[in-house]
Formats: structure tokens, C-alpha cells, sequence
């Protein structure tokens, strides 16, 4: 049953004949019936196995009689496959940890636990590691790391329950590893690592401002960076945890306690526009969850707090060392509004922060510091009006102090945008000490004087408007049998929010959900879609709540709307033929709406696939247009005109879609022909079949392209024309037109170099030049691209693509064309290397990058990155792939002594950590430096090692162009060394030329060398 990994060998004696180094690499007999019953299990649903799975249990059970750990492994995939999870927890613990093949036997239970989703399974292994020695292997490289850490919660919090000592002790041993805080399942790391370094660094600025004893643990505050510096590599440009973003800010607070000013703010300056657009995120989620007091919370406000931070502990230093001057600027600078006082101010501007209510330090701190360096003791100097000492009090909570001053400051203030700032913080803190009297007289302040302003209203009325429908909702249900509470309790049920037995406010209540539906949908589809089909249950109510008032002609117009959302074609439909029936088309509005509705029936009927007859879409079309020129439009808005003219050109538009998706069907059938022509290439009726399946393909693809280009001819002017444009290109690249395709891209890079299409575009340019093998053309249009915005599958294509054609062996490009192909590898791979999650991708982009560098004599470069593999995987594939470069460098130099040497090392490693790839790779090196030493030592091992990659067979999983070239290699050199030992390669030259007609190898394969003598 023993499996060989080079399945290539025909006969039992070829395998003997190899000796003892063969059968290192099999798998045992195990693996083998081990995946035996796991096939059975596996398709148990489909088949009948019950027989066969008994008796190979029985059997393996019987060959394994004398190995527990095998009879342990069965037991516990059968627990698992038939749900007995305590049984399967049973026997492990039966086992014990405690023999040699304990470790191996417990990562096979983590991975049946995981399969099996049993979190306690996986919980109950942790323990046994953790309280085993093999937790003194763990390191950020092992396997099953990310499982650990988050087994090592639960065995922590299991810990914390009952020995305090011994939890101390684990979390010291894990801190002392240089690992990041043991988080909770679901909690990233940087969650923990942040609550934990906040207390760290509170403490420090406490003792810093001399409101605590002590001395500061720079130590420990330098371990906290530490590990924020390396959570860093876990961050992607695309894809950054919010929560390391705090990180960060500790982190600068921590280095401006330490004196690093410089290094502090260059790291902050680093990560502001993260800041912000995570920002703006935070807010927008808040908006979505309708929590308008999150609105103000911000994760900027802490990359402010930060800030004034390191200028308020300048200020300090300066102070202290005597320089007034530096200390007065680093208080208050109004020049560059960088300065601590001014950073403090616009932390409180974000009141419900952590920035702003666990203050830097006190206002008075600050002006009895200012007045102590020659400052002014007018407090002019100081921004010290009413609004400030308001925000001073708000931010500490004080919110009775921050009312006082509110009511006298709203008396006396002009400026309508710090009226209503304040106006809005105040109905907040009002709400917030359940003084709901107040809070209504400030909403009533709110409401007269804002309304009529936009711009006012958007930003102080409707939120205090969002946050009295949230929050006065769920506190009536708080105070409710509060008897301390009742006085607010009484003001509060009384205030009427809105009336769900009044249809207007109801309706707005349908609007409200509608947007929120609408703006869902912008940001996640799938999301949209499950919120719409919520929001038409809504509807569906409220027209059965109300079957008989003039607002349902709205309600339907909404249906339709949501519906289409939800992609509820049918829905949408009825809706508004519904609406039809209801609306007016007496005045402009209403006859804009009914000629919109007459385009959503048609649009509905499209998306249904009811083309024609008396009730299609070809009819409805007929029906928009008849009623659109008979009745004036002239009146209507500019946007309403638009909006038509649009409409008119997106119904010649679906005609041609309709025949655009008759394509699909064709293009299905060729692609199947394709598949099946790659796999028996030799095939002539395959061959036939698939050209004439091309042409009729590219015969229908012409047609439609020709329909949609005389659209845009007539259409000049309309907005759609780059996209349709996209689809004309698209169109002749999947019909393997790639010159027509060519040249529709490069118009639109041309014509429209502001279209949103434009970076789709010049990746589908760049997938037709390389279609083409047109590597350098590619190359420069690649250069073109946004990487930043790149999907990091989009950037490993990329490199799939750059990176063989740029190989050292391979290189048939120009030198200029290889030179950019290879800046492609070398751009692509980088911002993978940022993106990346895990650190096996991480190390193989880099190696990638290296490598790429390497071959254009960027040496320091490439040695940076292969010295950040070496020292953080020293036993990754990747380090093995670098040694591979330190065996060609010896051969190039002649040294064949020390690249046989780093190939023996080699051999060795690959049996404990390399890919099989890699296994032919090492063998491939050998007969290289045989033919180039051309010694009978170094060519006998060459041609042995040689033999084994050309009998092999390599798994479908690896890289089909790498396989390949590994292949060419392999049999090039076991030519070479039968040559170089006299021996007779007639038959094997005639197959590498066949089989590679375009090889590089070609000219030395056909004048082999002589014998050696």
C-alpha cells in the first residue's frame, strides 16, 4: 500500500535499483488508510460504504495493533465523522502527552476538531499543548499558530478562574515568546494589544505630569511598541484593522514619553490618511446603524490625543530644560494649529472619544505651564471664551457645569455654526443626566433656527433628530420602573417621536428605511439585498395597514424601487404597474414620474426574460416612447431631461443585450471544447470541433460588437459610451480577438483617460497583450495601473504572468522588455507583501521581489528581502529557494566543490520542509553542476539525481509553467551527463526536441558534449 511521491516508475526493480534514498520519501501505510476511510466517510451520503469502511477499519486496526498513536488517530476520525465529539475527546486525553508521537497525534485531533467546528475540542487540545513541553516549540512560523493563540484564551481564562498565580505565569512566558496579547475568538490582535497598552501608557503619563509617584518602565513601554511594530506586517494597504490604527497612536505616545518626538510624529504622518479614511468609515457605520452619538466618536480623535501628546510632553522637556520659547510653541502655535493646546481643542470637538474624556491634561495645567514660560496671564493668548470652558466641562463629563455655561453662550452667539455645535452637545449631555426638559428646549432651538439651512441642518438638526429617535426609544424602556427616575420618565413618554397610526409619519419611516436600504447596497451588494428584502416586508405592512389613502401611490413607487434592490424583478414589476394605475399625469412631476414608471416596467419585464408578445419588454418599450412624445416634457428639471435622454439610449441598448446574451450559450460550449482540447491536445475531432466552435463564436461576437459600436456612433454624447466600449473589448477578448480587443481598450485609454472604466480597461489591455505574448507591450500598460487598489488576486496574476517570461534561463524577451517585465514582478510582489495576512505568502512574494531584483543587478535589494525570510522562516520553502541562487552563484563561478556541498545541505532540508517541486528542483542543481564540472563524481550523482525528476509526476496543485520548466531542466542535464558518460542519448534527444521544440537548451542538445576521457 506504500505510496511512491515520483509515480513515474513502471517496475518494482527500478525502484530497488534507486536504493535506500527512494524510500525516505514515501508515505507510510497509515496516511494511506487513513485517507482510505476518510474517502469512505467522506461519501458516505452518496454510496453505501458500511461494508467496506468495517472491514478496513478492522484491518488497519489489525496491521496497527502494536502503534497506539495509529489506533488512536482511527478512533478519533470515526468519533469525529459520526458526531461522538466527547468521545473523540476521550481517547485523546487517554493517550496522554507523554510519548514521542504525542505532538504529531494531538495536531491531528486540532485538525479533526476544526474540521468538526468543536471549539471545546479545540479548547481541551490547547490545554494538553500548553501544559505539555511541546509548547516551547510555538513560534509565529508554526502550522497551527493562529489555532493556538486562540486556544490559549480559553486555557488562560480557564486559568484566571482558578489559579491566578499560574495565569500570571502563562501570560508571562507568552509575552516573554514576543507574541501579541492573547485575544478572545473573534478579537483581532490588535484589539487585545491596545487595551493592554492603553493601561500601560495611562499609567506612564500620569506618573510623566506628576500626578502619580513613580518612575516611568521604559522597558516595558518599549516592549508595547514592539509588538505594535510587528503587528504591522499583519496590516494591509487595502484591508487596515481599525484597532491597529489605535495601536499606533499608542505606540506615538509611548515614543514621545520616551523622548522620540521625531520618530513619533513621522509615524503618525505615516498613517493620517488611514486615519481619516477610517474615519469616515466609523462615521458612516455609525450613520447606517442610526447611532448618531457614534457620529462624533472617532478614531481620528485619538490620532489627535496622540499628537498633543508628544507636543505636550515637549512643552514639558522645554520647560524643564529652561527654553521658554520652544515650550510656549509647542503649547500653542497658531501658525501650524500643531501645537497641545490647539490638539487638545480638536479632541474635544469628538466629545464620546477615549481622546477626549480621559483627557492629556488639564486645561489649568496647561495655562499655569504657558504663564510659568513668560506666557500671558490675560489668558488671551489662550482660546478661553465660553465655548471653550463648555467643551472643557462636556469632555470631562461634567455635563451640569457644560449646561450653566451653554444657556448663556447660546444667548449671546451670532455665529450660527458654533451656536448649533454647541446647541447639538448640549440637547447631548442634556439626554445624557436625563434632563429630557432640557434637551427638548434645545431641540426646539434646533428645529426653528436650523431647519431652513441645509448645510446647518444636516450637520446639528438631523443628528440631534437620529439621536432623539434612537435614544429616547430605549431609555423610556430604562427608566421605566425606576422610581428615582420617574420626573423623567414622565417628561419622556409624553414626547410623541412619531405616530405609527398616522400615515405620513409612517411613510417617512419607509423613506428613512429606503435610503438606509440604498446607501447599504452601495457599500456591500449582498448586504443591500438582505436589508431590501426587510424594507419590502415594511412596505408590504404599511399598504395593508393603510389599503385606502393617497400616499399609497408613493408607497408603490418605493416597492418598485426596493425592489429591484432585492433583485424581486417580479415585485418591482407589479409595483409599478400599481403606481400606473394611481398616479396623475396632469402637471410635469407627475407626468416625469409616469414616463419613469412606463421605463421600470420595461426594465422589470427585461430582467424577467419576457422579451415579447402583447405583455414584453419590446411592447413596454413601444408603450414608454409612444407616451414620452406625445406628452410635453419641456418643464421638467435639467436632471428629469437627462434622465430621459439616458433612458431612450438605454433601451436601444437591452435590444443589443438581448443578443449579447445569446452569446453566452455559445461561448459555455466552446470553452468546454477548450478544456477538453488542452487536455488531449492530439485529438482531431476535438481540434474540428473546436475551430469550428471558434468560428462561430467570433461570427456571432462581430455581429454584436458591430451593434454596440453603431450605438455609440449615434449616441456621441451619452455617458455610458466608455463602458459600452469595456463590453465591445470584452466581447472580442473572450472570443479570442485580441487585436480588436487591443484596439477598442486603447481608444477608451485614448478618449476617455477620466472613465471610471479606465482601470478595468487597462487590465483587460494588459491580460490581451500577454494573451498575445506580447510581454514587453504588457509591461508598459502594466506599469499604468493603480497597485494600491489592486485585489491581491488581480497582483498575483500579475505576477504569475511577469514573473517566468523574466526568468534567467527563459529569457527570450529584449533586455528593455525584461527590464520592465521584471519591475512588474518586483512592483506586483511588493504590495502583496503589505496586504498579506499570512506569513507564508508574505515570504513568497518577497522571494519573488528578491529574486526579480537580483536578476537586474539590484543585489542590495534583493538581499534585504532574502535576509527578512532567512531570519523570520529560516525553514520556509522560500529560504530554501534563495539557496538554490547561492548554488547557481557557485556554479557561475566555477566552484562546484561548494555548490555540491549546498546541495547536500539542501537534500536535507527538503525532506523535513520542502515542497516536492523543490525535492526535483535540489536534483536538478546536482545534474547541473555535473555537466558544468564536468568531473565523473559530480556527473554520475548529476545523472542519478536527474533520473528521478525525469520519472516523476508532480501534483496538480503546483504551478503548471514552473513544473514545466523544472521538467526541461531535469532532462537537459540527465542528456547531458549520459553524454558527458559515454552513453547513448539518441532516443532521449529526439524526445526533449519534440517535446521542446522552442527550449533554450536547444543548440547544446543537438552538438552534445564528448565523453569524458
Amino acid at each position: 500500500m506504500k505510496k511512491i511521491l515520483y509515480t513515474g516508475l513502471s517496475s518494482t526493480a527500478a525502484i530497488t535499483a534507486m536504493g535506500p534514498n527512494l524510500h525516505a520519501e514515501v508515505q507510510t501505510e497509515l496516511d494511506a488508510d487513513m485517507k482510505l476511510i476518510k474517502a469512505y466517510i467522506d461519501n458516505s451520503d452518496k454510496f453505501d460504504f458500511t461494508k467496506e469502511l468495517n472491514f478496513q477499519i478492522k484491518l488497519a486496526k489489525s496491521n496497527y495493533k502494536s502503534q497506539k498513536d495509529a489506533l488512536a488517530k482511527i478512533d478519533i476520525m470515526l468519533a469525529f465523522s459520526r458526531k461522538r465529539n466527547s468521545t473523540a475527546r476521550k481517547v485523546l486525553t487517554d493517550f496522554g502527552m507523554k510519548q514521542a508521537k504525542s505532538e504529531d497525534l494531538l495536531y491531528f485531533f486540532i485538525e479533526k476538531a476544526q474540521e468538526a467546528e468543536d471549539r471545546k475540542s479545540v479548547a481541551l487540545a490547547g490545554k494538553l499543548f500548553f501544559e505539555s513541553t511541546f509548547k516551547e516549540t510555538l513560534s509565529k512560523e508554526h502550522p497551527y499558530f493562529e489555532t493556538l493563540s486562540s486556544a490559549a484564551y480559553a486555557y488562560n481564562l480557564d486559568l484566571t478562574k482558578n489559579d491566578k498565580n499560574k495565569a500570571k505565569q502563562f501570560e508571562a512566558w507568552w509575552k516573554g515568546k514576543g507574541f501579541p496579547p492573547i485575544a478572545p475568538p473573534g478579537q483581532s490582535p490588535s484589539e487585545a494589544l491596545f487595551t493592554q497598552t492603553v493601561t500601560i501608557l495611562d499609567e506612564a503619563l500620569e506618573i510623566f505630569t506628576k500626578r502619580k509617584p513613580g518612575t516611568i518602565n521604559t522597558a516595558e513601554i518599549k516592549g508595547q511598541i514592539k509588538l505594535i511594530k510587528d503587528l504591522e506586517f499583519q496590516q494591509s494597504n487595502d484591508q487596515i484593522d481599525p484597532w491597529f490604527l489605535l495601536c499606533v497612536s499608542e505606540a506615538a505616545r509611548g515614543m514621545a514619553l520616551l523622548g522620540d518626538d521625531q520618530e513619533a510624529l513621522s509615524w503618525l504622518a505615516h498613517y493620517f490618511p488611514r486615519f481619516d479614511d477610517i474615519d469616515k468609515a466609523v462615521k458612516a457605520s455609525a450613520k447606517k446603524e442610526n447611532k448618531p452619538e457614534l457620529v462624533s466618536t472617532s478614531i481620528m480623535s485619538n490620532f489627535l490625543y496622540a499628537k498633543a501628546c508628544i507636543y505636550w510632553a515637549n512643552a514639558q522637556r522645554a520647560a524643564k530644560a529652561g527654553d521658554n520659547a520652544k515650550a510656549q510653541t509647542s503649547l500653542v502655535d497658531k501658525g501650524t494649529k500643531n501645537a497641545a493646546v490647539n490638539m487638545y481643542l480638536l479632541v474635544m470637538r469628538y466629545p464620546q472619544s477615549r481622546g477626549a474624556i480621559k483627557t492629556l491634561f488639564e486645561y489649568d495645567d496647561v495655562w499655569k505651564l504657558y504663564a510659568k514660560v513668560g506666557g500671558t496671564k490675560t489668558k488671551k493668548a489662550l482660546p478661553t471664551d465660553k465655548k471653550l470652558i463648555f467643551m472643557a466641562h462636556y469632555s470631562k463629563k461634567n455635563y451640569d457645569k457644560a449646561l450653566g455655561i451653554a444657556d448663556d453662550y447660546i444667548k449671546s452667539e451670532k455665529n450660527m455654526n458654533n451656536k448649533g455645535e454647541v446647541l447639538w452637545l448640549s440637547f447631548y449631555a442634556a439626554t445624557q443626566i436625563d434632563d429630557f426638559k432640557k434637551a427638548e428646549e434645545y431641540y426646539k432651538i434646533l428645529k426653528n433656527d436650523f431647519s431652513s439651512n441645509a448645510a446647518l441642518r444636516a450637520a446639528y438638526l438631523d443628528k440631534a433628530t437620529g439621536w432623539r429617535k434612537s435614544f429616547y426609544k430605549d431609555r423610556v424602556k430604562e427608566i421605566a420602573n425606576d422610581p428615582s427616575k420617574k420626573a423623567a420618565y414622565d417628561i419622556l413618554s409624553n414626547i410623541k417621536l412619531s405616530d405609527p397610526n398616522n400615515p405620513n409619519d409612517a411613510l417617512f419611516e419607509l423613506v428613512d428605511e429606503v435610503k438606509f436600504a440604498f446607501s447599504t447596497f452601495n457599500k456591500d451588494r449582498k448586504a443591500g439585498k438582505v436589508k431590501a428584502k426587510e424594507v419590502l416586508g415594511s412596505i408590504d405592512a404599511y399598504i395593508k395597514k393603510f389599503p385606502n389613502i393617497s400616499q399609497l401611490t408613493l408607497a408603490y413607487s418605493l416597492r418598485g424601487q426596493i425592489a429591484e434592490i432585492a433583485q424581486e424583478y417580479q415585485i418591482a414589476l407589479d409595483s409599478y404597474k400599481e403606481f400606473l394605475k394611481r398616479e396623475s399625469g396632469i402637471d410635469t412631476k407627475g407626468k416625469y414620474k409616469r414616463a419613469e414608471a412606463y421605463y421600470h416596467v420595461a426594465y422589470n419585464l427585461l430582467k424577467l426574460d419576457k422579451i415579447e408578445g402583447a405583455d414584453g419588454m419590446l411592447s413596454a418599450v413601444d408603450t414608454y416612447k409612444a407616451y414620452v412624445a406625445k406628452n410635453d416634457m419641456s418643464d421638467a428639471s435639467e436632471s428629469q431631461l437627462k434622465n430621459l435622454k439616458d433612458f431612450n439610449a438605454g433601451l436601444d441598448i437591452w435590444k443589443i443585450d438581448i443578443n449579447y446574451n445569446k452569446i453566452k450559450e455559445v461561448k459555455t460550449a466552446f470553452n468546454e471544447t477548450d478544456k477538453k482540447l488542452k487536455a488531449s491536445p492530439e485529438d482531431p475531432a476535438l481540434q474540428k470541433t473546436h475551430k469550428q466552435e471558434l468560428e462561430i463564436l467570433q461570427k456571432m461576437s462581430t455581429k454584436v460588437a458591430d451593434s454596440y459600436l453603431d450605438w455609440t456612433k449615434k449616441n456621441k454624447t451619452n455617458s455610458k459610451i466608455p463602458t459600452i466600449l469595456a463590453k465591445v473589448g470584452g466581447i472580442y477578448q473572450d472570443a479570442k480577438m485580441d487585436r480588436e480587443s487591443q484596439k477598442i481598450f486603447t481608444q477608451i485609454t485614448e478618449d476617455y483617460p477620466d472613465s471610471p472604466v479606465l482601470e478595468q480597461i487597462q487590465m483587460r489591455l494588459v491580460i490581451s497583450y500577454i494573451n498575445n505574448k506580447q510581454i514587453g507591450s504588457a509591461a508598459i500598460e502594466a506599469a499604468k495601473l493603480d497597485y494600491n487598489k489592486m485585489s491581491t488576486g488581480t497582483l498575483q496574476y500579475l505576477v504569475s504572468k511577469f514573473l517566468y517570461p523574466s526568468k534567467p534561463d527563459k529569457r527570450k524577451l529584449p533586455e528593455a522588455d525584461f527590464t520592465k517585465a521584471t519591475e512588474i514582478v518586483i512592483k506586483a510582489s511588493t504590495e502583496i507583501i503589505k496586504k498579506a495576512e499570512k506569513d507564508s505568502i508574505k515570504h513568497r512574494y518577497a522571494f519573488y521581489a528578491g529574486r526579480a531584483h537580483f536578476l537586474i543587478g539590484e543585489k542590495l535589494e534583493a538581499g534585504k528581502l532574502f535576509d527578512l525570510i532567512k531570519k523570520e522562516a529560516p525553514n520556509s520553502p522560500y529560504s530554501l529557494e534563495i539557496s538554490f541562487l547561492d548554488v547557481e552563484i557557485m556554479i557561475e563561478k566555477g566552484k562546484f566543490t561548494e555548490a555540491d556541498k549546498i546541495i547536500a545541505d539542501l537534500e536535507n532540508l527538503v525532506k523535513s520542509y520542502g515542497t516536492q517541486l523543490q525535492h526535483a528542483k535540489v536534483r536538478t542543481l546536482s545534474g547541473k553542476v555535473g555537466f558544468g564540472a564536468k568531473q565523473r563524481n559530480f556527473v554520475m550523482k548529476g545523472k542519478t539525481q536527474c533520473y528521478l525528476v525525469y520519472i516523476s509526476q508532480f501534483p496538480a496543485d503546483v504551478e503548471q509553467t514552473e513544473a514545466e520548466e523544472v521538467m526541461e531542466n531535469a532532462t537537459f542535464y540527465f542528456i547531458m551527463c549520459k553524454a558527458l558518460l559515454g552513453e547513448d542519448i539518441d532516443q532521449l534527444r529526439t524526445e526533449f526536441l519534440q517535446k521542446y521544440p522552442a527550449s533554450s537548451y536547444r543548440n547544446l542538445v543537438l552538438t552534445p558534449p564528448g565523453a569524458i576521457k
